[in-house]
């Protein structure tokens, strides 16, 4: 509160998190500005590379098969839990639904670890590639999935994939509540 007292302007990445700081910390907005999240439509839109999905007994899927995508941190404010067992419920039900996650993070190797033994066979992970090559990934997926858990200060912020998966043109499950769900629906 200190800093944000001192400051002359403050910039945000969503309205909501602006009304957090007028509500919750009594900062005067004419202070806060908001910037929502860019996207470098050159970096997430490249389409050179071919995406190829692959299970990890080695087939390659294809367009009949429908591909959850996401792309990023595995980091602790994401939920990953309901993601593998959803992966589950669809491997058991005997439906052709993969999910497919790319990237690293601190709970990167807990998610190994749970797929190898649970023995979850439609849940692809990958390896993070780089900006140029992450479009063709999303291009080729069905749909996208942000799976932020729901806490407090994450109900204010608008989450950047969001953006990046929004800018690619693809549908997107959404798992939180706050600006970034009102984000998705007004799409």
């Amino acid at each position: 509160k200190f800093l944000y007292g001192r400051a002359e302007r403050i910039v945000v990445n969503s309205p909501g998190l602006k009304r957090f700081l007028i509500q919750e910390k009594g900062i005067l907005g004419d202070k806060i500005g908001v910037v929502k999240n860019p996207v470098e439509f050159k970096a997430v839109g490249g389409k050179r590379k071919t995406a190829v999905f692959k299970t990890a007994e080695g087939r390659t899927l294809g367009a009949n098969d429908f591909i959850v995508f996401y792309g990023g941190n595995h980091g602790r404010v994401y939920d990953f839990d309901v993601l593998l067992e959803a992966a589950k419920d669809f491997e058991a039900d005997g439906r052709r639904i993969f999910f497919a996650l790319m990237g690293g993070g601190k709970r990167r190797a807990e998610v190994e670890e749970r797929v190898v033994n649970e023995k979850i066979k439609n849940m692809i992970l990958m390896n993070p590639v780089g900006r140029n090559d992450f479009g063709a990934y999303v291009d080729a997926a069905s749909v996208c999935v942000v799976p932020l858990k729901k806490l407090r200060l994450l109900k204010n912020i608008y989450a950047t994939k969001i953006t990046e998966f929004m800018a690619l043109g693809k549908p997107i499950v959404l798992l939180m509540e706050g600006v970034s769900e009102e984000l998705v629906r007004e799409a």
